[in-house]
């Protein structure tokens, strides 16, 4: 989530289309670009982004066990 809305990766429900899907990207702040949860399929662009409520928002990834230590 950015400032309440929905942003790239998080789960959304976009009560225009009745879909849930994960956000894929955001053009110009207002154009929101949305996929499928499963089964891939076309990505469309939500008619409504005012209609797009967040479900899950994108989990921030933990450091991969394999990286470098930044401890000196």
């Amino acid at each position: 989530m950015k400032n309440g809305q929905a942003w790239v990766g998080d789960t959304v429900h976009d009560a225009y289309t009745g879909r849930s899907a994960i956000v894929t990207d955001v053009r110009k702040g207002s154009e929101f670009i949305l996929r499928p949860i499963w089964g891939g399929g076309p990505h469309w662009t939500a008619e409504d982004p005012r209609k797009l409520t967040v479900v899950e928002p994108r989990q921030t990834p933990c450091p991969s066990p394999s990286a470098p230590s930044q401890v000196a």
